[in-house]
């Protein structure tokens, strides 16, 4: 029935008398924020499925499901939200696969920012509607609002275990993302075994429930910083307080730079171990999305020759400079060159340096020294951190052009 009456629904229509197509009134003219009205539409769909799944499982006990249902309601959840928008604004649904289409050159960088607010706003949304419709439940089930008894409802938090060992939980995190991008990518790639579009939405959905089965236990699998964050939020202001970002050794940081982290490696690990290893190139799909991707129009079929195919490809070819890696780990080491330096922090540093332009060597300078500054930083951060507040501590500067080495140094 729905369908057959679609056609009466108000929408456009074509105006014979002066050739021209009337829109409703309520239509978006600029295209862009019509991508972004899509984007958090998806969004919220997604979310209102993923976070009624979960609630229904949890707050229905055993009688209303189990983990195997909420990694099949994960993975509908999603199918849904890309059949809902992605005809619009591509259904990234997801801030760290935006920034991974971004950075492999795939998706506009001014775009990114409101994506990503507009999946946050979506997310949030989602989260807030379920917990209307299940608010009785959960004054009953929790109505002091305990983050180990409901916040993971809306929100991942690690198992015990986990909590403890947050490499381990990022590492969990990093890696299915890494696993979904990758998919997501293949799927993409017109060069690649040809994907009915009705059928990538499903294809999506699968890789989902699988990571789910693989390796939710650990962290819950957000994957997704916009799924954590936005619902996160929400409990912070629907009676589960600030702790929701505290809990498990703020562990809501995990969820937000894993899945990046993750989804950048992913994409280049497709690029490096399949995409460029193709046979065959030189089809007009392909270069339609490769070359409009880069600037370039679009030409008819017959006009294609082998330069102009290479000409586009040429531009996701992996540039491997070998004095990137030499200054970068020149760099690292002189910024902790005191005596406490070890083999260990060499080989590490160094290993770091080189998978990081394993993944992502190909992109232009612009756009590495940017990642790689940050990845510095990060790095530096998390290995360095008692050395860092013993230095602030005694106005030590390990970069000085001194040769005085504090004492508990040596």
């Amino acid at each position: 029935m729905m369908l057959n009456n679609y056609h009466t629904l108000e929408k456009k229509s074509f105006d014979e008398t002066t050739g021209t197509v009337e829109y409703p009134w309520y239509r978006v003219k600029e295209h862009f924020t019509r991508e972004i009205l899509a984007e958090g539409t998806g969004m919220f769909i997604t979310m209102a499925f993923l976070n009624g799944v979960v609630s229904q499982v949890v707050l229905g006990g055993a009688t209303h499901g189990d983990y195997s249902h909420i990694n099949l309601g994960v993975g509908l959840a999603f199918m849904m939200g890309i059949h809902t928008c992605g005809g619009i604004s591509g259904a990234h649904l997801n801030p760290a696969v935006t920034i991974a289409l971004a950075v492999h050159g795939r998706f506009e960088w001014k775009k990114v920012p409101l994506y990503i607010v507009a999946q946050l706003i979506g997310a949030f949304l989602g989260a807030a509607v379920v917990f209307a419709i299940y608010y009785p439940s959960f004054n009953e089930f929790d109505a002091g609002r305990s983050i180990a008894k409901s916040a993971g409802i809306f929100a991942t938090y690690p198992i015990d275990l986990y909590a403890q060992n947050l490499f381990s939980a990022f590492l969990c995190e990093f890696f299915g993302t890494a696993l979904l991008v990758f998919a997501i990518f293949s799927l993409d790639d017109p060069t690649n075994m040809p994907t009915n579009p009705i059928m990538k939405p499903l294809t999506v959905a699968l890789v989902l429930v699988m990571i789910g089965m693989s390796f939710g236990l650990p962290t819950g699998y957000a994957l997704n910083p916009a799924r954590d964050l936005g619902p996160r939020i929400f409990t912070a202001v629907a009676g589960w307080g600030v702790g929701v970002f505290t809990a498990a050794n703020y562990y809501f940081l995990i969820p937000i730079f894993a899945p990046i982290v993750g989804a950048i490696a992913g994409g280049g690990a497709y690029m490096v171990t399949i995409y460029n290893h193709h046979d065959q190139h030189d089809d007009l799909k392909a270069l339609k999305v490769l070359g409009e991707s880069r600037g370039y129009q679009a030409v008819p079929s017959s006009t294609i020759d082998d330069s102009v195919v290479g000409h586009v490809l040429d531009q996701s070819t992996i540039y491997v400079y070998g004095w990137w890696i030499a200054s970068a780990v020149l760099l690292t080491l002189y910024l902790v060159r005191v005596n406490y330096l070890n083999a260990f922090h060499i080989i590490t540093y160094g290993l770091g340096i080189y998978l990081l332009n394993l993944f992502i060597g190909f992109l232009s300078p612009q756009v590495f020294w940017p990642i790689l500054l940050m990845y510095f930083i990060l790095l530096f951060t998390l290995t360095m951190k008692r050395q860092i507040k013993h230095m602030c501590k005694h106005n030590y500067v390990p970069w000085s052009s001194g040769k005085e080495v504090h004492k508990d140094f040596k």
